[in-house]
């Protein structure tokens, strides 16, 4: 339900979210492609100039694989983390932009202050521990790198020394396990951005799939309304039926052909009074 749904949220959703898809999403799935493709040629490169390179395939196949899955699993917790924390940001920072006078007026934008710094500190550190996973993700992916290199070198010198492999086929070989650690580091970052980003999909198509609300009340008569009074009496409203009552409505009467005005503070349930008397 939208009308439950936290500002601060959805104001991401459509902002950050979107962008993801419209300019992102393309461009890592067009880069997981072309790094993929570059990382099995350099593999086939060394396995044609030297058989015996396949058999120290299998276990750096496996050690890939475990860094994969363990990095993603990490960063899209991480990612998610600090796609919580910054979502009390945004709605912070627009509530405040829409309520200014009225804290310039109880002179409270010191607690204002405080809260948006203590906010913005939660993300950062969620980001500061997003980063330290990519930097470990680069430590070990470096020293798988070097030891593919290692490998591939020492299989392609020793064919070259007994099986008699072309010298220019040792330096192809070589050439192509160099690029081998840059192109397996961009594997898993694209792996990781591409599954952030189809959780930014999957949000966005969670609210174009929202049922609308259905009314369940009285219909009035045509004829209605006789006056122009509001009378309320033993009113409660609520978002959803599982919340509580955000504004208990009793003893209220204005009536008919005078005007009414709210003048209260951010959060006092302006807006709330104002949907209830149109439901």
């Amino acid at each position: 339900n939208l009308s439950t749904t936290p500002f601060g949220r959805a104001l991401y959703t459509l902002s950050s979210d979107t962008q993801w898809i419209d300019q992102r999403l393309v461009h890592t799935f067009s880069m997981l492609l072309n790094t993929s493709v570059a990382v099995i040629a350099s593999f086939i490169v060394n396995a044609i100039v030297n058989v015996y390179f396949i058999i120290f395939l299998i276990p750096i196949g496996f050690v890939f694989f475990g860094i994969l899955v363990y990095f993603v699993a990490t960063s899209r917790m991480l990612q998610r983390i600090e796609s919580v924390t910054r979502s009390p940001v945004f709605a912070h920072f627009s509530e405040t932009l829409g309520g200014l006078p009225i804290i310039r007026a109880y002179r409270d934008e010191k607690r204002f202050f405080k809260n948006i710094l203590a906010k913005i500190d939660k993300n950062n550190t969620a980001l500061v521990y997003l980063y330290t996973a990519n930097r470990w993700l680069a430590i070990r992916l470096d020293y798988l790198g070097a030891v593919i290199v290692l490998v591939a070198s020492l299989s392609a010198l020793l064919g070259a020394f007994y099986l008699g492999v072309d010298a220019s086929l040792v330096g192809l070989a070589i050439t192509y396990s160099l690029e081998i650690s840059i192109y397996m580091n961009m594997v898993v970052r694209g792996c990781a951005d591409l599954e952030l980003q189809m959780n930014a999909m999957e949000r966005i198509r969670y609210y174009t799939e929202v049922p609308n609300e259905e009314y369940e009340g009285l219909e009035p008569p045509p004829e209605w309304p006789h006056k122009g009074e509001i009378i309320l009496d033993n009113i409660s409203v609520r978002y959803a039926a599982e919340l509580d009552p955000v504004l208990p409505l009793s003893g209220y009467f204005s009536p008919g052909g005078f005007g009414w005005y709210s003048v209260l503070h951010t959060g006092s349930g302006k807006s709330s009074f104002t949907l209830a008397l149109y439901h």
